[in-house]
């Protein structure tokens, strides 16, 4: 089963995806944050609070369909968290997101009867387009991997101020 779970900054999706986790004993976080400042550190800490220690975790910033690929026969659920940072990581590292997306695709197509994985992304279909180049390339691939993600999903859900809308 392959869920995915969108929604803007703050819209609930976290929360929304640990509840439903909750009846699942063995527990894998997959988190793509880096702690490279203060900042994230402390979104590092809070999240992990928030979770329990009732979770396994493993920290990946780039290769998380390996990172399924060795440990999905070993959980009952895993939470991926989340994509958008996933994504801004391959960019900051200039490798080629496509690439990737595209690896991650092919692998859930093939493997989704024997997961049970849940993928966390921002949606951003609704922002302000950005000046920035950047900013826009980020957006772009982003808006395309969730509708690959959405197009292999099971089940897709979008948050708005926290109240969940099943899309599929």
């Amino acid at each position: 089963m392959l869920k995915l779970i969108l929604g803007g900054i703050k819209s609930g999706k976290s929360a929304f995806a640990l509840k439903l986790c909750n009846n699942y004993k063995r527990k894998l976080y997959i988190a793509t944050l880096e702690g490279n400042d203060s900042e994230t550190k402390q979104k590092i800490s809070k999240h992990r609070k928030e979770r329990g220690s009732d979770w396994d975790l493993t920290e990946e910033p780039i290769d998380i369909t390996n990172v399924i690929k060795l440990k999905h026969n070993k959980y009952e659920i895993i939470l991926l968290e989340c994509l958008n940072t996933w994504i801004n990581n391959l960019l900051y590292y200039n490798l080629d997101a496509n690439l990737y997306i595209n690896n991650l695709i092919k692998f859930l197509n093939e493997s989704k009867e024997n997961l049970n994985l849940i993928i966390v992304s921002n949606e951003v279909g609704s922002s302000v387009i950005p000046e920035n180049k950047t900013a826009r390339d980020f957006i772009n691939i982003l808006g395309i991997a969730n509708q690959k993600l959405a197009a292999a999903a099971d089940n897709v859900s979008i948050l708005f101020s926290g109240i969940p809308l099943k899309l599929k």
